[in-house]
């Protein structure tokens, strides 16, 4: 039986080395070298990608290949470029920092074809680095997903991610409207499941999330997810600005408070239990709470900063009658 053809959907930004790495797996996957594509979209990255993209060839180890640059618009943009670009009945969507395991697509599609759903979130798991930020990022189970088949998925994590192309267009592609990093791939799971489509765990398709090494990224990770989070909830509730607000902005307060009492007790409880190492012990429980901080002004800025925001359709802009190409 031939497979189906399935396009993978990768945007890019300023990480060169990253993506060279993470396209070095997806060439070397496990599945018929032309029955399936790679797309990157590159959104204005000032080092040298787009020159990287433009000098490589349309082919290589026998898969198709597409690199182009876009302005500067974000994620979402830069996604649905992909996917308007994209000839699979299947779209994968990954990210360029991720070391894919060879069986993944297969497994990811193999799902698919056993249950057919709106979209399917492989496993992902932590690619430990150097560095008590890295280590932080393995004990807290940063990005950690699809573990096992029973437990359900609140979102399919875009970093592991299978769809049918056909949904995508219904239901928009990714909201334009956000321009940041950060729970797209949450917004996009709801459209899905708000059309009536599951969305399911696929445990043996496993992908290799890089760990953050600097409390800087890390943090800004939390940012940008919470941020993104608060979009989404302007989106469906304009009218709860100021009592949203004023949630986040006290438990904000109430996590500086806990920086200063129950931080330092967690830290030598570590100590005296000898639980973790030394280090660790000393910085894991500030940055358990720094890092909610971060997340608590996220929501705070995210809901500010969309205030206004009408109810109204999301600002998705892939359209149905767009699919005629690939039907």
């Amino acid at each position: 039986m031939q497979r189906p053809f399935v396009s993978i959907v990768l945007a890019t930004h300023n990480r060169l080395s990253l993506l060279q790495d993470t396209l070095d797996t997806l060439f070397a996957l496990d599945y018929p070298q032309d029955r399936y594509e790679i797309i990157v979209v590159d959104d204005a990255s000032t080092d040298t990608t787009g020159e990287w993209l433009q000098s490589q060839p349309a082919e290589r180890a026998g898969v198709a290949f597409t690199g182009l640059t876009i302005p500067p618009a974000g994620p979402a943009k830069a996604r649905n470029t992909g996917i308007r670009l994209a000839r699979g009945e299947y779209v994968m969507i990954t990210d360029d920092d991720c070391i894919i395991d060879t069986r993944c697509l297969r497994e990811l599609v193999e799902a698919m074809l056993r249950e057919p759903c709106g979209g399917i979130g492989g496993r992902i798991i932590c690619k430990e680095r150097s560095g008590v930020i890295s280590r932080y990022n393995t004990h807290i189970r940063f990005n950690v997903t699809a573990e096992d088949a029973e437990t359900p998925l609140r979102f399919v994590n875009t970093a592991n991610s299978l769809f049918p192309i056909v949904l995508l267009y219904r239901v928009g592609g990714f909201d334009e409207g956000y321009r940041h990093l950060g729970s797209e791939d949450l917004d996009l799971s709801q459209r899905i499941m708000e059309l009536g489509f599951a969305i399911r765990p696929c445990p043996s398709a496993v992908v290799e999330h890089l760990n953050k090494v600097t409390a800087r990224s890390l943090h800004r990770a939390f940012y940008n997810q919470s941020r993104g989070a608060a979009y989404i909830h302007a989106k469906r509730h304009p009218r709860q600005g100021t009592p949203f607000v004023l949630e986040y902005l006290v438990k904000l307060l109430l996590n500086v408070l806990r920086l200063f009492t129950e931080a330092p007790a967690r830290l030598l409880w570590n100590l005296i239990t000898r639980r973790l190492p030394p280090v660790d012990a000393c910085l894991f429980p500030l940055l358990d709470r720094t890092t909610k901080m971060s997340s608590m002004w996220g929501r705070i800025v995210g809901r500010v900063m969309y205030w206004h925001l009408p109810e109204a359709t999301p600002t998705c802009p892939l359209e149905d009658h767009q699919l005629s190409k690939v039907e």
